[in-house]
């Protein structure tokens, strides 16, 4: 402005207490009151300073201030004249001359930090945010924003299972770090993500001797190959059994996977739908047109909720034993390779007409069918391998009747129950 100077900077207009350079505070914290000589306040994220030029005819030296530092964990902030603007103009601490009477408005901006995806054993590939790395040694940079969260998921390569995520330093977040897919929260930081991955643990390469070592106290979970079935075992007065029913229902059967002589294809009836009236597949008569002669299942659940599966006999042992004359204990099942169906002898510890396995064995009551309807739901049955007394229609089995005891009986063949399977060796 002609013959004028320009004198300095004022918090109010038409006030006469000039503001110094230095009464600015240097840097601002969120919500902390400053004080000084001339001027009081307050700086929150969202406030805004606003500066009245002032001009007088006399010559000073007030002719320039420095913006006042803002800071915020994972920001970079500055001034800007807009409060809606997504970015700042002005850098704190800069030295700053206005040419007129104006309102500057703090805008923090979110840092882009450098996040360092890697593969590992067992891992194919790890996507954050959509860009996939099959690096294990180097690793994929991807750039992302302080404080957002971003997909991360891991592609397991056969056989393994995930275990965790981990990362080099501790600035980030997983939304779950036990999730094979889930999110991570960037922090204020870069960091390097490695996924980990184990080999599955699969019920067919469960020794007997890992099962003791591992089994004995608390169960252990594993998974069945051919399907992805979960079971629980346990290592029970030296033996290692399932305490889960058997639920596989898979019509080809190779040698590798299940307990079988040669690879081999089953076709199930319906124990319901095939097994009402006489001449049936599944009925329950005793010759060689019905259930002793024919494989016949049916899936559901126990009292529990539980998914389950009845066998007949023919069923269980993997279309081995059939005929209404065949007395032979069998070999062959539905069971995992390794495992098989538990003989008289063993089931016997268990079904010991008392409690004292109850609570380890985790029994539930299901039923049984016969004659195309599920009976009986307070009881439950399981196969053994053993032939009864010497007949031709009955087997061994344990049996147990909801809140009592574990017992031995005989059982007929073409009724469908469950199985429960014993580790070999």
């Amino acid at each position: 402005i002609t013959s004028y100077t320009f004198d300095g900077w004022y918090k109010e207009a038409l006030t006469t207490n000039l503001i110094a350079d230095n009464s600015l505070p240097a840097a601002l914290q969120a919500n902390t009151i400053y004080t000084n000589e001339n001027a009081r306040w307050n700086y929150i994220p969202s406030s805004t300073i606003t500066l009245y030029a002032g001009w007088t005819s006399s010559t000073s030296s007030y002719n320039s201030i420095t913006l006042p530092t803002i800071t915020k964990a994972g920001y970079s902030c500055g001034w800007s004249t807009s409060s809606t603007d997504t970015n700042y103009t002005y850098v704190s601490g800069d030295e700053f001359i206005p040419n007129e009477s104006m309102t500057l408005y703090g805008i923090c901006v979110p840092n882009t930090y450098d996040i360092t995806i890697k593969t590992n054993t067992g891992v194919t590939s790890v996507s954050l945010n959509g860009t996939s790395c099959t690096d294990s040694t180097d690793g994929c940079v991807v750039s992302l924003a302080y404080g957002r969260s971003y997909p991360l998921v891991a592609v397991l390569d056969t056989d393994y299972e995930f275990t965790k995520w981990t990362q080099t330093d501790n600035i980030g977040s997983f939304a779950s770090a036990t999730a094979r897919s889930t999110t991570f929260t960037v922090g204020s930081g870069s960091t390097t993500i490695v996924p980990i991955a184990k080999p599955e643990t699969y019920i067919q390469n469960y020794t007997k001797a890992t099962c003791q070592n591992e089994a004995s106290g608390e169960p252990a979970l594993l998974k069945d190959k051919r399907d992805g079935k979960e079971y629980r075992v346990r290592y029970i007065n030296n033996n290692c059994w399932m305490i889960d029913n058997l639920r596989f229902t898979g019509t080809t059967l190779s040698s590798t996977t299940s307990n079988v002589a040669s690879d081999t294809t089953i076709t199930y009836y319906d124990l319901e739908t095939d097994g009402k009236s006489n001449g049936q597949k599944c009925y329950n008569s005793y010759d060689e047109n019905g259930g002793l002669s024919y494989p016949c299942i049916k899936e559901g659940v126990d009292a529990n909720n539980n998914p389950t599966v009845w066998y007949n006999y023919a069923a269980a042992t993997a279309n081995t034993i059939r005929g209404y004359t065949n007395r032979n204990n069998s070999q062959y099942d539905l069971c995992p390779a390794g495992w098989r169906l538990p003989t008289y002898n063993e089931s016997k510890v268990i079904g010991n007409n008392s409690n004292t396995y109850v609570s380890v064995w985790l029994p539930v009551a299901s039923g049984y069918y016969r004659g195309g309807t599920l009976r009986d739901l307070n009881w439950i049955y399981w196969w053994s391998a053993s032939n009864y007394g010497g007949t031709e229609y009955n087997r061994y089995g344990i049996f147990y009747v909801k809140n009592n005891n574990l017992a031995m009986g005989s059982i007929m063949r073409f009724d469908g129950n469950s199985v429960r399977c014993i580790r070999a060796s």
